[in-house]
């Protein structure tokens, strides 16, 4: 082969060649297209490779070539196409390909060259695509290459590149492929891309690039995809977006922005992917992305959002993933969600919702993880539930759940992680590999849980004495009554007085009281009330709603029998004093004299008619004027 000195194309491509290339080539002096790629060659590029000046197309990628692009490279100045790519190629780039005048395309991604881009590189006016990505190249683009003003693909990504992106990369408009990622780039979104409307893919995401969302970016009618994550982007979205017809993903995770989430977003019909989260986003979740028939992965969760789920969510039948987690969103969760039948990873979890879980998430028998954790929901669970054969995670954990495990999650196979610590729950847990081989963490603080994990009890057991099997709440009232007696002594004794800590140094009669408001409900509740409290005092309307639908029933400790009679008037004495301690106005609180007064009186009284606590909710409870001190 290496006689034949006449030979003007030579095509091997994609074939089991294996060796070396032989230094011989080089007598291939005619050769004007020499296309070795995807084959199983190895070794080094022979300098020979000099030799064929008459070279215009070379590709070689897709190889297991290895050491230095030998500078011999710069003679072939008649090459438009060079592709080292996918080799393990190593050392710098050699300057000389700049020589290379009339080059439109450069390959060399996924090799291992390390060093700066030469500067040489912006002597190549007439390229179109340079494609560097996934080596280790460092340093900072060369201004020289600001010259690239022709560019259709310019590629980097993947290495340790950093400092400015060239703001003319867009100059004439060129521009459809863009892909910095995951490199150290920092400074402003170059200012070219506003107006470079025939952008197709761009990738910049994990950077610190910094930029104004509402000003930096345009109308892309022909954009399919855009990554942004993991950079320093503030300002608010805008409806810009929405005009961007072609586009399927969007991906604004991890930045600063604020504001919210434009309603035209719903008019970009093409979007199957939607990531906004880790942001500062407020307001509620538009009812527009319910015409958003298309998305299957929509992350909007570690923002400020509020309101209710809009129930246009359910028009989402191709969705797969539902990550609304760490806002502040509130309500019920609807039952059109169950219309996601596609669904696979549902997350709601530290936020408002409450009511009852509804049965209808049964129907979405394709759900792997179920987080719902972290929010105010209450009520038994639903034996539908069991029928999730294909759930893997079940986090029902930091919520009011009350009555027994239904025994139909027996039936959940594919479980291997479960949380339903701190709720109400109680009775035997499901004949289950993942219940019973649960981290006791996973299943503590609720109301009497037994079974075959050998963190709990078997079942049955006792939790005290008295028929039945549970403790008399009339004598730990009376116990409580008595500690939190002694405990007004220890602060009369201690004195009334004491220094502000929170916002002054005024001494008065009332700062003590909070504490005591604290320990008073953790009594009561058999568990540390902070979260509990914070989620009630907010000043926002769900927080008043939430107040509204929680008995005080649901709150008390559930290890114990429901109060009656008399018992029940005196729960809620205790209850309302602990939340009148609590008061965020310090002026309004009671003194420590006062509530010790109000204990003393509150046993001497007539009984009231007052209805059972499983009817009274928090609402009333703070709106009972017969407690009032």
């Amino acid at each position: 082969m290496c006689l034949l000195i006449s030979l003007q194309y030579l095509y091997l491509h994609e074939n089991e060649i294996n060796g070396s290339l032989p230094q011989e080539m080089g007598n291939l002096v005619s050769v004007m297209k020499l296309d070795l790629g995807k084959n199983n060659l190895v070794g080094s590029i022979p300098a020979s490779i000099g030799n064929l000046t008459m070279l215009v197309v070379m590709n070689l990628g897709f190889n297991n070539l290895s050491g230095r692009i030998p500078p011999e490279v710069g003679n072939l100045t008649k090459l438009t196409y060079l592709d080292l790519t996918i080799n393990q190629f190593s050392g710098h780039i050699p300057p000389v390909l700049g020589n290379l005048n009339n080059l439109t395309e450069l390959f060399l991604c996924v090799n291992q060259l390390s060093g700066h881009i030469p500067p040489e590189i912006g002597k190549l006016t007439s390229l179109v695509n340079l494609i560097l990505f996934m080596n280790k190249l460092s340093g900072s683009i060369p201004t020289e290459m600001y010259n690239l003003t022709s560019l259709v693909a310019f590629l980097v990504a993947e290495n340790f590149l950093s400092g400015y992106l060239p703001q003319n990369i867009c100059a004439n408009g060129a521009l459809e492929y863009l892909a910095v990622h995951e490199n150290n780039f920092f400074g402003p979104i170059p200012k070219s891309l506003e107006n470079c409307t025939n952008l197709i893919r761009v990738q910049m995401h994990r950077n610190q690039l910094e930029g104004n969302m509402s000003k930096d970016f345009g109308i892309y009618p022909r954009l399919k995809y855009i990554n942004l994550s993991y950079n320093k982007l503030y300002g608010e979205l805008s409806n810009n977006w929405g005009q961007s017809k072609s586009l399927t993903s969007l991906r604004i995770s991890n930045n600063r922005i604020s504001g919210t989430i434009p309603h035209g977003l719903g008019k970009a019909n093409k979007l199957e992917v939607l990531d906004l989260s880790e942001n500062h986003l407020v307001g509620n979740i538009p009812k527009e992305l319910g015409a958003l028939s298309l998305l299957f992965l929509l992350k909007l969760n570690n923002n400020k959002l509020s309101g209710n789920i809009p129930t246009e969510v359910g028009k989402l039948s191709s969705l797969s993933q539902l990550n609304l987690a760490a806002n502040n969103l509130s309500g019920s969760i609807p039952k059109q969600l169950a219309q996601c039948s596609k669904l696979i990873d549902l997350n709601l979890s530290m936020n408002r919702f409450w009511g009852s879980i509804t049965p209808q998430i049964a129907n979405i028998r394709s759900l792997n993880n179920l987080d719902l954790s972290h929010n105010l929901l209450t009520g038994k669970l639903p034996w539908e539930l069991g029928y999730l054969h294909y759930l893997t995670l079940l986090n029902l954990s930091h919520n009011f759940l009350s009555a027994s495990i239904p025994s139909t999650f027996s039936e959940m196979l594919s479980l291997t992680s479960v949380d339903i610590s701190y709720n109400n729950l109680e009775g035997p847990l499901p004949n289950n590999n993942a219940f019973s081989r649960a981290q006791i963490a996973g299943l503590e603080h609720n109301r009497g849980l037994c079974g075959n994990n050998t963190g709990l009890q078997a079942c049955p057991f006792l939790l005290s004495k008295r028929p039945g099997g549970k403790m008399s709440l009339r004598a730990v009232i009376l116990i409580t009554v008595s500690l939190l007696g002694t405990l007004f002594l220890l602060y009369i004794i201690a004195g009334i007085y004491c220094v502000q800590l929170a916002y002054t140094t005024e001494v008065n009669e009332k700062c003590d009281v909070y504490s005591f408001g604290m320990v008073a409900l953790e009594v009561i509740m058999g568990r540390h009330p902070g979260s509990f409290i914070s989620s009630i005092s907010s000043s926002s309307s769900s927080s008043s709603i939430v107040s509204h639908q929680i008995t005080v029933n649901e709150v008390l400790d559930q290890r114990l029998s429901p109060p009656r009679g008399r018992v029940t008037e005196e729960v809620l004495s205790v209850a309302k004093i602990a939340f009148t301690c609590l008061n965020a106005n310090q002026q309004s609180r009671p003194t420590m004299q006062q509530v010790s007064h109000k204990l003393i009186t509150s046993t001497r009284r007539p009984p009231l008619t007052i209805e059972p606590l499983d009817v009274i909710t928090l609402g009333q409870l703070l709106d009972i004027t017969t407690l009032a001190l």
